[in-house]
């Protein structure tokens, strides 16, 4: 439930830096805005003692609230954004240095206050501390799906020193590469002509519904996600009775196999 929160906060809650306001973001969901405070000892990972990192909140109004890393999955001070984050070693804050599909952290090594620790965390939960030895074996594996990104770090364009810059290139590889799945899918090009012809039809009962479940194929298919049969199933219902676009729901249908 933690990784599954964190990944939500990725989605939605970095634009709520635009307020520029200290908050905490609990397990919970819930978003508590004051002045926040980290306390983490002398900087060790959290391996199991459950108050070794926390946050308190000290609001305008009301009672101070302390939040252990186990409680919290994100807060900010000063416009610095911290996740909790599952690692090898348990729980720990990091600091977002770089926001993206992947995301370059900061963290603070073991016995050290200072944030001077590198991790790397993809969108699907993977992650990779960046290495001071076997830099290019083990972080070119780690990308390995962006061959253009592994080219360069191989070559020494990009180098220990670039991180920002690799984080970057990848997150511009994974979209273009996206962008093209997108607009090249058969199946993707099958169902945008089957929502054109769909909205083109007259009025009838289930247009709504049959839109929106569309839409959702869609999105799913654009996700390179599995598209769920009850969806499937919910658009061949609402289409049962519109005999002009049968040969266009059939080749729609036939894409997904």
């Amino acid at each position: 439930m933690l990784q599954v929160l964190i990944l939500l906060f990725f989605l939605i809650g970095y634009g709520v830096a635009s307020a520029q306001a200290d908050y905490v973001v609990t397990i919970k969901g819930d978003t508590l805005r004051g002045k926040v405070k980290l306390h983490s000892y002398t900087g060790v990972k959290y391996t199991g003692s459950y108050n070794s990192k926390y946050v308190q909140l000290i609001p305008a109004d009301g009672k101070k609230s302390t939040h252990p890393v186990l409680e919290t999955i994100a807060f900010m001070i000063d416009g610095e954004i911290y996740h909790t984050i599952k690692f090898d070693q348990g729980y720990t804050f990091m600091k977002l240095l770089k926001p993206g599909y992947l995301s370059l952290y900061s963290y603070q090594m073991e016995t050290q206050t200072t944030w001077d620790g590198r991790y790397f965390v993809k969108k699907d939960g993977a992650l990779l501390e960046v290495p001071n030895l076997g830099f290019k074996k083990r972080v070119t594996q780690f990308l390995a799906d962006c061959p253009v990104v592994v080219k360069d770090i191989e070559s020494g364009l990009l180098e220990k020193s670039d991180l920002l810059r690799i984080v970057e290139a990848y997150n511009a590889c994974i979209t273009s590469r996206t962008d093209l799945w997108s607009k090249k899918s058969p199946a993707s090009e099958a169902w945008a002509k089957l929502a054109i012809e769909v909205k083109a039809l007259p009025d009838f009962a289930k247009k709504a519904d049959a839109l929106e479940m569309i839409g959702e194929v869609q999105a799913k298919l654009a996700k390179k996600e599995t598209v769920p049969s009850f969806i499937v199933n919910g658009v061949k219902d609402t289409l049962n009775d519109q005999s002009t676009i049968k040969e266009t729901l059939d080749q729609a249908l036939a894409k997904l196999n």
